[in-house]
């Protein structure tokens, strides 16, 4: 079900008690790492569009244009860890999640950068707490004059 913000933009829901506890079973993640990175992403895209999302809304939470995500679907490009973080956060991904999707793209972040620091907190707690979104995210990193992870 889509929900919509009150600027009538639409936004992924937080997480439900059941698929948090489905997300801190053992191995959860484990299986994952079979896949490339394009097809974990897709994978992750199509749980979404099963609940009613389409690209144009996967665009709009995450401030990345449909054609730079197809790009990373299809293997033609890889993300920068601005764009990657974005779309984990606008997707609402478990942290287990973010964290495969950042590995698999030889990207990182340093617990000890503050900018970093900034944007961990945010791909930590997306998943369960509304306020927690690109918009946000973005606007709290140049709140501490750093640059933002996209346009949004």
């Amino acid at each position: 079900m889509k929900i919509y913000d009150d600027n009538d933009c639409v936004t992924i829901p937080i997480l439900t008690d059941e698929e948090l506890a489905e997300s801190n079973q053992a191995g959860y993640v484990k299986t994952d790492r079979e896949n490339t990175f394009p097809e974990l992403l897709t994978r992750y895209m199509n749980e979404l569009k099963n609940k009613g999302f389409i690209e144009q809304d996967i665009s709009a939470v995450t401030g990345l244009t449909k054609s730079v995500i197809s790009q990373y679907l299809n293997g033609k490009k890889t993300p920068s860890i601005e764009s990657l973080s974005a779309l984990c956060i606008g997707m609402r991904l478990y942290p287990e999640r973010s964290e495969l999707l950042i590995s698999m793209a030889n990207r990182g972040l340093s617990k000890f950068a503050p900018r970093d620091r900034i944007i961990i907190r945010y791909l930590t707690f997306c998943p369960v707490r509304e306020d927690y979104t690109v918009i946000s995210c973005n606007r709290e990193l140049v709140e501490n004059h750093f640059l933002p992870l996209t346009s949004l």
